[in-house]
C-alpha cells in the first residue's frame, strides 16, 4: 500500500496574490543546475536574499525536449547541464533538495519550455512542487519545431493531468508564458491576447489558479 502526503502544499498564486494585495513586490531570481546540490544552495541564497522572494527550478534543454537519454547521460557522466533535470533525478532527491526551502514563506516553481510537458509535470509533482509556466503557444513557437497542433494536444494531456494534482490545501499554479512570447518585440495586444487565451484553456482542463505574464514595456 503507497502512502499519499496530505499535507498542505506551499501555494505560489496565493503568495504572490497576497504579496500583491500588501503591496510587496514579489523578487523571482531564474537558475537552474543540473547538480542537486548547487540547485539547492542556489535556492538557498534566493531565500535568504533581503528581497521579498520566490524559487525557481529551471529545467535543462535535453529534458525541455523531451531527449531523456541524454539528460541521463549527462548526470551519469557528471556533466554541465544549463538546468536541473527534474525528470532524471529520483523524486526523492528533488524533495530532499527542497527539503527546509520550499514552504510558504517561499514557493518554487518549476520554468521548462517544453512543448510536451507531460514528463516534466509527472515529475515535478511527484516531487511535491505545484507551481509551473508555460502554454501550448506560448512555449511552442520559440523553442522547437514542435508542430502548434501537436504541443496543443501534448498541453491538454498535461493541464488534466496537473489538474487532478489539487486537494484541500494544495492548489497547483500555472503561469502563461504568453506575455514573453517569442522573447522580442511583438504587438502589445498580441501578447495580452495569448496570455489571456492560454489561461481560459488552463481552466477549461480544469486549473483554477492560473496567472498571466506581460514582460515588454
Amino acid at each position: 500500500m503507497t502512502a499519499v502526503d496530505t499535507a498542505p502544499a506551499p501555494s505560489f498564486g496565493a503568495f504572490v496574490a497576497d504579496s500583491a494585495a500588501a503591496g510587496r513586490l514579489v523578487v523571482q531570481p531564474r537558475m537552474g543546475f543540473g547538480d542537486p546540490g548547487r540547485m539547492r544552495a542556489g535556492l538557498a541564497r534566493t531565500r535568504a536574499a533581503t528581497a521579498h522572494t520566490v524559487g525557481t527550478l529551471t529545467v535543462d534543454s535535453y529534458t525541455r525536449v523531451g531527449d531523456l537519454a541524454a539528460a541521463r547521460a549527462a548526470v551519469a557522466e557528471g556533466a554541465s547541464l544549463n538546468g536541473y533535470p527534474i525528470a532524471t533525478h529520483p523524486p526523492d532527491t528533488t524533495r530532499d533538495l527542497l527539503e527546509g526551502l520550499h514552504d510558504e514563506a517561499f514557493p518554487v516553481q518549476v520554468r521548462h519550455g517544453s512543448a510536451r510537458p507531460g514528463t516534466i509535470v509527472r515529475a515535478l509533482t511527484a516531487a511535491g512542487l505545484t507551481a509551473t509556466e508555460g502554454g501550448p503557444v506560448s512555449y511552442c513557437l520559440p523553442y522547437g519545431r514542435t508542430p502548434l497542433r501537436e504541443s496543443v494536444e501534448a498541453w491538454a494531456r498535461a493541464c488534466d493531468l496537473f489538474a487532478t494534482t489539487a486537494r484541500p490545501g494544495t492548489t497547483p499554479h500555472l503561469e502563461s508564458f504568453g506575455g514573453c512570447l517569442l522573447g522580442q518585440l511583438c504587438p502589445p495586444g498580441l501578447l495580452v491576447a495569448t496570455s489571456v487565451l492560454e489561461c481560459l484553456f488552463f481552466a477549461q482542463y480544469g486549473l483554477r489558479s492560473v496567472s498571466l505574464s506581460y514582460a515588454q514595456q
